[in-house]
């Protein structure tokens, strides 16, 4: 009797498995002020002068990055204004702007995939902005992942 409780058990074992996978394909997300975030839709446009605006959503917040070109390549983030990001937050009807300037806030996005090339953007990101108060506003761990040009 053992015996059979245990070969049904083992059986049940492996009926029960399954093999669900999920893709994140495209994603972008990353760790805003220490919490997961990922955006719910994202789009790359190319600019006629080479420069590049990436845009990712979630149901109140937008990041966006204005950087000077598509390349693969690092763009950082704070030392001047070709290469900008901002998080905006609208909470009842009132926006939360945060971004980075010329020695405001810091960062950087490194391209790893052109989205000049395969018309997909890949890559990693990190960035800390301020808003008009000096409050901080930070992602760390960002990853892109296929975001299509639009």
């Amino acid at each position: 009797m053992k015996k059979i409780i245990l070969v049904l058990a083992i059986l049940i074992s492996f009926v029960s498995c399954t093999d669900d996978v999920s893709f994140n394909d495209p994603s972008f997300q990353g760790i805003k002020n220490g919490e997961n975030w990922r955006a719910n839709d994202a789009r790359v446009i190319l600019n006629p002068d080479g420069s590049m605006t990436v845009e990712a959503y979630s149901q109140f917040e937008i990041v966006t990055f204005e950087v000077s070109s598509a390349n693969v390549g690092t763009r950082t983030f704070g030392l001047n204004t070709a290469n900008v990001a901002t998080y905006d937050v609208t909470i009842d009807g009132v926006t939360d702007s945060y971004e980075t300037g010329v020695d405001v806030g810091s960062g950087e996005l490194k391209i790893t995939e052109s989205p000049a090339v395969t018309g997909k953007l890949s890559g990693t990101f990190k960035f800390r902005a301020v808003n008009a108060n000096g409050i901080e506003a930070g992602y760390t761990n960002g990853v892109i992942y296929s975001v299509p040009v639009k």
